[in-house]
């Protein structure tokens, strides 16, 4: 037998068995080659190094076929991520993550050339087999000097940990008297200089099971000395082959005992079969970190309570059971549903659950079953109103009900409950722009400054701001920005502000002026932003939201307004010079004729008294009254 029908081994490494280390680029880039023969889905955990501040976001080349999970990033931290064409990322957010497919070769060779050309440098390669889960390390500047070259066998400490099953495990199980006694022998080659001579051993097994005083034995054996560190929480027999040290985190569950050097697998199995175990498995493993050994089942088990009685029901397998988390597991990562202002809605792709053993899903529908989702060839879909189907309203913008899914491989439905927030937006406008004071008016043929801010909206990383206008009065609608383009040349749009991943503003400015005669006294400002958009240019009304603000206008007399604010220093001069020259062109004339005509004549001076409609103009000039349509002011 191959391998124990209830028992998986895995171990945790920094060995690749093809890679390199390299350094000197601006940007750090990491390329992983997978090869994905057994495990249809691994998991990608990006860290930052501990104090280290990356200037620029790190670059992730994956080629592999199969799915890709991410676990959320730290902040500022969303790397470049490329991943083959023929595989696919799942993770919390995805929008937020910039993926972008490429033809990717499968020899490691051509792929670090390859991102080498395109990047400029390759900060670590490595080649994987089959890895269950990958923990990479960023901002571990200075790693290598040299030009990233593949060898074999390179350890990427510090940058790299996968976990992966273990390749072979070879034993025998003595047929009916499965559950019982079982060895386990796992054999560590020679370490390399950078293994730390430690490994970390974990059993595992379900709540429910109760092993018993010498049930399981661990037979540990290492061709150098190596320490072991072994975590149990049921009794636990460990054999070390010298020259070992170990210590446990639980002394009280684990016997501790020296025995003989066994040399080969055949040893083994005979060496535990006299000593009473019917189940004897055997596994030699590359120097590795960590290693946990899972128990699927056992005989034993923990009897149910009162409380348990016909409140649970056991599945009939444990294939149903656990396909049944699995599937839920995977929606609750991907978050198919939406919610918008009036709308729930659900889009969840095939390619996902079909990754689960072939899951096919042949009917979806909320929590009232009247709601019933429709499917194409790659997704399936389902809107409706919140106010139907069962919705219920939390906390906020919280709304509530559950996925059901009848799917090919279970008898019973998967039900998926969940959460989705509705986004909400405000609308305000600001005189200055460092956006501090907000206001209720605007100013005409003044720089007024625009704030559109959206909360709640984590899940919607392709939000724009649809259109937004102006109406002033009972003048026609002006149009200042359409899908994030200004529509009139006094527009002005500004970088838009993100303050956390759900909560985010955009800024703009613009002048009003009137198109003919005064201007208005009042005035409507709406905004209309699109979460999610079909396409370039559309935008489904139920992923649409809209905020409107009521202006009081204020500003300038209608004779000034469109006018320029004033003169430049140029003009001022140019016109002080012009003046200064006519004068003096004025002067030299006047004189000239003076002294040509001051002897021939001389002519007595005449008064001459003001008409009275002159003086009446005049005098109506000094308690002159000013009027808008807005407002009325006078002087004594």
């Amino acid at each position: 037998m191959t391998r124990p029908p209830h028992m998986d081994l895995s171990y945790t490494q920094s060995k690749a068995p093809r890679g390199c280390v390299g350094g000197g680029g601006a940007r750090e880039v990491h390329v992983l080659n997978v090869d994905q023969s057994e495990e249809k889905t691994s998991a990608l955990t990006v860290n930052l190094l501990k104090g280290a501040r990356p200037s620029e976001k790190p670059i992730i080349i994956i080629n592999a076929e199969g799915f890709i999970t991410f676990s959320p990033f730290p902040q500022d931290l969303e790397p470049e991520i490329y991943l083959q064409q023929n595989s696919f990322a799942m993770t919390e957010n995805l929008e937020l993550l910039k993926v972008e497919s490429a033809a990717l070769a499968s020899d490691s060779q051509e792929l670090l050339l390859w991102a080498q050309a395109t990047f400029g440098s390759v900060t670590s390669f490595a080649e994987l087999h089959s890895p269950s889960a990958i923990r990479l390390t960023v901002g571990a500047d200075g790693l290598s000097t040299r030009t990233c070259a593949l060898t074999q066998g390179v350890s990427l400490r510090g940058v790299l940990e996968w976990d992966s099953n273990a390749a072979e495990v070879i034993g025998c199980q003595i047929p009916g008297e499965e559950g019982r006694k079982e060895a386990y022998a796992v054999v560590i080659g020679d370490p390399e200089e950078e293994s730390s001579g430690q490994t970390d051993i974990e059993l595992l097994t379900d709540p429910k099971c109760v092993l018993q005083e010498d049930q399981v034995l661990l037979i540990l054996q290492s061709k150098s000395p190596r320490r072991w560190s072994i975590n149990s929480r049921h009794p636990l027999r460990v054999m070390t082959q010298p020259p070992a040290v170990s210590w446990v985190t639980s002394p009280e569950t684990i016997s501790q005992d020296e025995g003989q050097v066994l040399s080969s697998p055949e040893q083994v199995i005979l060496w535990a079969q006299e000593k009473g175990f019917q189940g004897v498995w055997y596994t030699q493993m590359p120097p590795v970190r960590r290693i946990t050994v899972r128990l699927q089942s056992c005989q034993s088990q923990v009897p149910p309570t009162v409380e348990d009685v016909g409140t649970t029901r056991p599945p009939t397998e444990d294939q149903p059971s656990t396909l049944n988390e699995e599937i839920r597991q995977i929606l609750h990562l991907v978050k198919p549903w939406r919610c918008t202002p009036g709308y729930l809605s659900v889009s969840l792709t095939k390619a996902y659950l079909q990754a689960a053993g072939g899951v096919q899903v042949q009917a979806l529908t909320l929590l009232d079953s009247s709601c019933r989702a429709e499917q194409n060839d790659t997704h399936i879909f389902l809107s409706t109103r919140t106010d139907r189907c069962l919705t219920t309203a939390g906390p906020g913008n919280e709304l509530r009900n559950q996925l059901l899914l009848t799917v090919n491989t279970l008898a019973e439905p998967v039900v998926v409950p969940f959460v989705c927030v509705s986004p909400s937006v405000e609308l305000q406008v600001y005189g200055t722009p460092d956006f501090t004071s907000p206001s209720e008016s605007l100013e005409a043929g003044v720089k007024t400054y625009v704030q559109v801010s959206v909360s709640g909206a984590a899940d919607y990383a392709l939000l724009r701001l649809q259109e937004c206008s102006l109406t002033p009065g009972s003048e026609k609608s002006r149009t200042l920005i359409a899908r994030d383009v200004p529509k009139m040349p006094t527009v002005q749009i500004l970088e838009p502000v993100e303050l956390d991943s759900a909560h985010k503003l955009f800024r703009f400015t613009f002048v009003y002026r009137p198109t003919s005669g005064p201007p208005a006294c009042t005035g409507v400002l709406t905004c209309v932003l699109c979460l999610e958009p079909d396409h370039a240019t559309n935008c489904s009304d139920n992923k649409l939201m809209k905020a409107s603000l009521d202006l009081s206008i204020t500003g300038q007399s209608p004779t000034t307004l469109g006018q320029d604010q004033g003169l430049g220093t140029g003009s001022v001069l140019g016109i002080t010079f012009g003046a200064f020259l006519i004068g003096a062109l004025l002067t030299a004339a006047l004189w000239f004729i003076y002294s040509h005509t001051r002897s021939s004549t001389r002519k007595q001076p005449v008064a001459i008294k003001a008409g009275a409609s002159e003086s009446s103009s005049a005098n109506q000039s000094i308690g002159s009254t000013q009027s808008t349509p807005c407002s009325t002011s006078s002087m004594a």
